[in-house]
């Protein structure tokens, strides 16, 4: 799939807010206020996929207001992917021509979405990513102050601080984000990589500022391994997709380990001085386990019901 380049028209484009939620209905109310609050002038259409086991339809439907216009959809299927994909359909049939994505636990600077759409138009580009950075829910160890692995600069293609232009999506839904990736996550990387090597243009807006609530659990090594776990799985998933036989899966996929592995030799080594190196160190060590449990053919449930009380967003 090759995207084709935005055009310019003097018309302003149609722009959106896509937000998937699941069972975080206390964090609505503060970012669906940031929303209204937002710079860009006229009012905001936010499409809301919802797939948590308690419905967000009433709080949703309060929510609205004469800047905010809510589209509820509630989707069957448990994950990530199908809410993602439910979103983003709206969007799509509703005619408009950049989709916003932000994650249910994050709330954007009153900038954020004239800062995305303003890069977007000035760099004429299809892929608009910006910064995340953390609000602990209690104080953060050293570690990850130090490491500061809970902030995104925008260089990493994502969805938690995303603008899309609808022209650059495939025309055939089923290449959206692919359906495998729902339990597991990764699978916006994979989408937005994937779109990037189709011939789309990227680019950061490091104004457009998103905070995300980073709760206390996650303040955990046993956290970092979940996360080194889940992004070994992708990886492995994202080779199987594109290389056609298996020995080519297994021969990327070792290569990746090893590289893993010998960071997370390199970062126990300096660990005693600098605490960070020892989180660095068991991220990649869940790395590589992630790796040889998809080759191996098992899956590990970070998203949807059986793990939304240590869900691993983002």
């Amino acid at each position: 799939m090759s995207a084709s380049p935005p055009v310019e028209t003097a018309e302003t484009p149609r722009i959106c807010v896509c937000l998937c939620t699941c069972d975080r209905q206390d964090m609505l109310p503060a970012l669906f206020a940031a929303l209204a609050a937002q710079t860009l002038p006229g009012s905001l259409t936010v499409f809301v996929a919802d797939n948590g086991a308690e419905p967000a339809d009433t709080v949703v439907a309060g929510l609205g207001s004469e800047a905010l216009t809510p589209v509820y959809r509630r989707v069957a299927e448990p994950g990530v992917t199908p809410a993602r994909n439910a979103a983003m359909a709206l969007a799509v049939d509703a005619g408009f021509d950049y989709l916003a994505f932000l994650d249910d636990d994050e709330v954007p600077e009153p900038a954020w979405l004239e800062e995305l759409v303003k890069t977007a138009l000035a760099e004429r580009c299809d892929i608009v990513c910006g910064p995340v950075e953390p609000v602990f829910g209690g104080p953060p160890p050293a570690w990850a102050l130090a490491g500061r692995f809970f902030c995104k600069s925008g260089e990493t293609l994502c969805s938690s601080n995303l603008l899309l232009r609808a022209g650059a999506l495939p025309a055939d839904r089923r290449n959206w984000f692919y359906p495998e990736f729902g339990t597991t996550g990764g699978g916006d990387r994979e989408f937005l990589k994937r779109l990037v090597d189709g011939g789309a243009r990227s680019a950061v807006a490091p104004r457009a500022l998103v905070r995300e609530h980073v709760p206390v659990a996650r303040l955990a090594l046993g956290y970092m391994f979940r996360r080194g776990l889940r992004d070994g799985m992708t990886d492995v998933q994202i080779l199987k997709r594109r290389r056609p036989t298996l020995w080519r899966v297994w021969l990327g996929s070792a290569a990746i380990a090893a590289r893993k592995l010998g960071y997370a030799l390199n970062h126990l080594l300096w660990s005693a001085l600098r605490p960070e190196r020892l989180a660095s160190a068991v991220a990649d060590a869940g790395h590589v386990c992630g790796i040889v449990l998809r080759l191996f053919g098992r899956r590990v449930r970070l998203y949807g019901p059986a793990s939304r009380r240590g869900r691993t967003a983002g």
